[in-house]
């Protein structure tokens, strides 16, 4: 997933820019791009795990749906963050 490393490069470059305004200004900001990056990075996670269930069961001999079946209960069993955020912020560089 390409959007999570961006929205991290997204947080630092807030900071880095948001070093030349009044901090409080920028404090919304860098809470949201926390918080999209968290879930984000979570999701991603997720993905990368089936993908790797995927790899793992296709590379099994002989193939058992009862492996696949156990991991990918194990994976919906960890709690995945609801894909909502709160509206952005003003912008702070007006």
């Amino acid at each position: 997933m390409l959007v999570w490393p961006i929205m991290g490069a997204l947080r630092y470059l807030t900071e880095f820019t948001g070093s030349r305004y009044d901090p409080q200004a920028i404090e919304q900001w860098l809470d949201w791009l926390k918080q999209a990056q968290t879930i984000l990075g979570a999701r991603s996670d997720r993905m990368t795990a089936k993908a790797r269930i995927e790899t793992l069961c296709a590379a099994t001999r002989p193939r058992s749906g009862k492996v696949r079946r156990t991991l990918q209960a194990a994976l919906r069993k960890q709690p995945l963050p609801k894909l909502a955020l709160p509206p952005l912020p003003d912008p702070y560089w007006r």
